[in-house]
């Protein structure tokens, strides 16, 4: 499981970057909640790799959702948006 973290793979002469964001607690006060995705955003520039594929693994598939951040595909495990059943 990564947490904030990265972990770049090699495969033969190319590299590939999974990165892996925790998004906190669903339950935090909406301002709360908003620092928190503030500091979930620098903390996933600092991982991003230029010049690499970048794959990020994220639970919300919304929340970075920023083409300017170099993340080449997102996999994310909830895939509803939310007011949607």
């Amino acid at each position: 499981m990564l947490r904030q973290e990265s972990a770049p793979i090699r495969l033969g002469d190319e590299m590939l970057n999974l990165i892996g964001i925790d998004n906190g607690s669903d339950f935090a006060p909406h301002a709360e909640e908003q620092m928190e995705g503030d500091r979930r955003l620098q903390q996933l520039k600092a991982l991003v790799i230029p010049n690499t594929v970048n794959i990020l693994l994220n639970h919300y598939p919304q929340s970075f959702d920023q083409p300017e951040l170099g993340i080449d595909l997102t996999l994310a495990g909830d895939i509803q948006l939310s007011g949607s059943a």
